[in-house]
């Protein structure tokens, strides 16, 4: 058996680029071929490689559960809408309520729709509009309006 010292060297010439950033990495430990033995006495090299590999239990660990988020929204109102016309700081939409199918016009303002919903927010763009309470984990309640934008087309005029 032969033992290179090429590793050693080269834990040294990582640490020595910047002494300030890196930690020094402690040289392996060689054990002398002549003491290999009396690490195995009494085991055989085959009846070690035969046995299954045994699981080591680390009790030092434990698993973090987090705890769901229960937060949750009470929708108040539905709408569908679409998109009319689009102006430089908001756009004008006919709404139809989803419980009652009253039809309405109303404008938004284009702060409201998601930075990545703006691109959609062109004439014959549909949304949904829904308007509800945000309940936190500790049940204070913050009145909502979410503008969700539909991905699947354009009503055709």
């Amino acid at each position: 058996m032969t033992i290179s010292t090429s590793g050693a060297a080269m834990v040294d010439s990582f640490t020595d680029m910047n002494a300030d950033s890196l930690t020094r990495i402690p040289d392996p430990t060689v054990i002398p071929p002549s003491n290999l033995n009396s690490l195995n006495s009494g085991v055989s090299a085959t009846s070690s490689r035969n046995k299954p590999a045994q699981k080591v239990r680390n009790n030092s660990f434990r698993r973090i559960t987090r705890r769901r988020d229960s937060k949750q929204f009470i929708a108040l109102a539905r709408w569908e809408g679409t998109v009319l016309e689009r102006y430089e700081t908001y756009f004008v939409a006919e709404v139809i309520d989803l419980n009652t199918d009253e039809s309405a016009t109303a404008e938004f303002d284009l702060r409201d729709v998601t930075p990545g919903d703006l691109h959609l927010c062109e004439p014959g763009g549909l949304f949904y509009w829904t308007i509800g309470y945000d309940v936190k984990e500790g049940g204070q309640r913050s009145r909502t309006s979410v503008i969700q934008f539909r991905r699947l087309g354009r009503v055709a005029k």
